[in-house]
């Protein structure tokens, strides 16, 4: 919820866990929501909701043309479309139509005329176009080409627009009677339209898509918003101000009638994330492609998007204190906030290379390397960067230094030959590491003291790299991790316990300095490519799309704090009592395994090798608290918290 135009956005709880679809409001206070299951209500503004009824079908869309009377549409058992009909402002629900397409999209233009467009199964393939003039007593159909609609508009009683698959789009000018095939410009599914009036109007869909009309949908123009993530709904509040709202969190806003589109507050980042640090137990800080900074205040359980003025990637974070900090990324970037992120200013840095790690260990003395030998020195805060670069064709992923003057770099040549370098006079001058067994690619190296370290890698997957010095980086010792695929980051809480992680979200654990390590299950097959403790017990890892993991008992159970995008499956209900179904949203039906894990990380359920969809499972011998989902199947593993009550 906002009140402030989408500067900044805020939780409103609801009282369900099930996904919800579409929202409508009767006026400020009061509005309704539907999704899986479900209908939510609010009576004071969105800042809470209830349940209002619990519907067996999946209910896509909801309008309500005045305060008491509210429709909603969808399908439930597979392909059944229902309409469903409340007169008494949600008390209670009728059906009041039903049929064997799939309905996602309703709309009344006044208590008495309606549509309700869908399409695609029982009855056979094409787009599907109800309409009633009785409040939906009677409701006459027709069919319309080969698509599925996902959405409709209508900016008067005899003007009306559809969109849907593959691009598809038609046009009414008589109240629906006759439709017309309109051009899109484009074959991605569209799931978003509105219009301003009969000529200005707006559509969006998968990769970002949002298209523009001024001319009633005869030329379509598009808003290229560097965004590959599906863009589900559009909104306007007025000709200029409007809102597109999509998968993974993301909300955009324009203020100049869809010239210009600026991401709002996320919950999410869809991009590959690169780097997470935390500057006190509760403040954390990530970065990864497409210029993505994100920002906690509540120790992981939400995030905010940072402007961070760049679209280009940034390879790694580092604070000062919990006001500054810095992030360095591809094509030379350097940036520094001194409000905790509010606002970045780009440094120059005197080159072209991209930069992969920063590293301050003193308030005004800090040191960046990146690719070709570069490294970078600043004595006065980041104001200046002075070149230390070695002649050298080597890619520096990593940049750690015990004290002002003493330092290493880790990295590479990009094959199998890794590469450690030291200082002892500020990076005047580099000497080589030893090495006493031949070495991969490094990505990470860190210091737990001035005398003891870690350097982490590989090449492949032919075999983890991770070695250890006790003498101040004159010798290394190779240490066996178990594993052998790539480890891309290294990070000790103390002298005794550190973590791995990296490729297919591996993360390993050792409480002995080293000596041995036990693996995590982290529930996700993402690269994990950053690693960070708070203290010996909450920690957090991030990867790609988005991954974000925290575990709060040292590494024993790391949750997924952010899901995937595109997430298949769904539990619920959620809260559940007794019973649960484990729904699979894809076309296809698919092998997998399911697994019940309790916060300790033991599995208490596994339900092997189900094709029906949604799986069932008993869970009434859990007792009330918090569990995790495991579904694996052979695309991928996904994980779900589930609430027992």
């Amino acid at each position: 919820m906002t009140i402030n135009g989408g500067a900044s956005w805020i939780d409103s709880p609801n009282s369900t866990g099930n996904n919800l679809t579409s929202v409508c409001f009767t006026g400020n206070q009061t509005g309704f929501a539907v999704g899986l299951g479900t209908i939510q209500k609010t009576i004071n503004g969105g800042a809470s909701w209830v349940t209002i009824s619990q519907n067996p079908a999946w209910l896509f869309s909801v309008c309500f043309p005045d305060a008491n009377t509210g429709y909603a549409a969808g399908y439930n058992n597979g392909t059944n479309g229902t309409i469903i009909k409340t007169t008494d402002g949600g008390l209670t629900w009728n059906e009041i139509y039903g049929n064997g397409f799939k309905l996602y999209a309703v709309h009344f233009v006044d208590q008495n005329t309606g549509y309700v467009a869908g399409g695609g199964s029982g009855e056979g393939p094409g787009g599907y176009i109800l309409k009633t003039t009785d409040g939906g007593t009677t409701w006459n159909s027709k069919m319309l080409g080969e698509a599925t609609f996902y959405a409709i508009s209508f900016p008067d009683p005899d003007t009306g627009y559809l969109v849907g698959q593959n691009g598809s789009m038609c046009k009414t000018t008589d109240g629906g009677l006759s439709w017309k095939t309109l051009s899109s410009g484009t074959m991605v599914n569209l799931f978003g339209v509105f219009f301003t009036d009969a000529q200005n109007g707006y559509v969006t869909g998968d990769k970002g898509t949002i298209l523009k009309t001024s001319d009633g949908g005869v030329t379509w123009s598009s808003s290229s918003v560097g965004i590959p993530t599906v863009l589900t709904s559009v909104f306007f509040a007025d000709a200029n101000v409007g809102y597109a709202v999509g998968n993974g969190g993301i909300i955009l806003k324009t203020v100049d009638a869809g010239l210009h589109w600026h991401e709002l507050t996320s919950s999410i980042s869809y991009f590959n994330l690169s780097s997470v640090t935390y500057s006190n137990a509760n403040t954390g800080y990530v970065s990864g492609d497409g210029g993505t900074l994100l920002k906690t205040i509540d120790s992981g359980s939400s995030w905010s998007a940072l402007v961070s003025g760049t679209t280009r990637r940034l390879n790694a974070v580092c604070f000062i204190n919990d006001s500054m900090l810095y992030s360095v990324g591809d094509q030379g970037t350097i940036l520094k906030t001194t409000d905790g992120g509010a606002n970045w200013d780009s440094r120059t840095s005197g080159t072209v290379h991209a930069l992969y790690s920063v590293h301050f260990p003193e308030s005004q003395t800090g040191y960046i390397a990146g690719d070709s030998g570069t490294i970078l020195k600043t004595v006065d805060g980041g104001s200046n960067w002075t070149n230390l670069s070695i002649p050298t064709d080597n890619l520096f992923s990593s940049v750690f230094f015990t004290d002002a003057n003493t330092g290493y770099v880790a990295g590479g040549n990009g094959t199998m030959n890794g590469i450690l370098m030291k200082t002892t006079d500020g990076g005047k001058t580099w000497a080589e590491s030893i090495f006493n067994s031949s070495i991969s690619q490094l990505r990470s190296v860190f210091f737990v003291n001035k005398t003891i370290g870690y350097a982490a890698g590989g090449w492949s997957g032919l075999g983890a790299n991770l070695s250890k010095t006790t003498d101040n980086g004159l010798t290394w010792d190779k240490v066996t991790v178990g594993t052998n695929l790539d480890l891309y980051s290294v990070f000790f809480v103390n002298q005794d316990t550190g973590f791995v992680v990296g490729q297919s979200g591996i993360i390993f654990r050792t409480m002995d300095g080293g000596s041995s390590w036990i693996d995590f299950s982290t529930e996700t097959q993402n690269n994990l490519t950053s690693v960070f403790f708070t203290n010996a017990n909450t920690g957090y890892a991030v990867g790609q799309q988005g991954t974000i993991l925290k575990t709060n008992n040292g590494g024993g159970v790391f949750v997924q704090e952010i899901a995937p995008r595109d997430s298949r499956f769904i539990i619920y209900p959620n809260p559940a009592t007794n019973r649960i179904a484990v729904l699979n949203k894809g076309s296809r039906q698919e092998k997998c395994s399911i697994r019940v894990i309790d916060p300790a990380g033991k599995t208490l359920m596994v339900v092997n090798d189900q094709v029906q969809n949604p799986v069932q499972l008993d869970i009434s011998s859990l007792s009330p608290g918090i569990y995790l989902i495991k579904i694996t199947t052979s695309l991928d593993v996904q994980v779900k918290k589930m609430l027992v009550k």
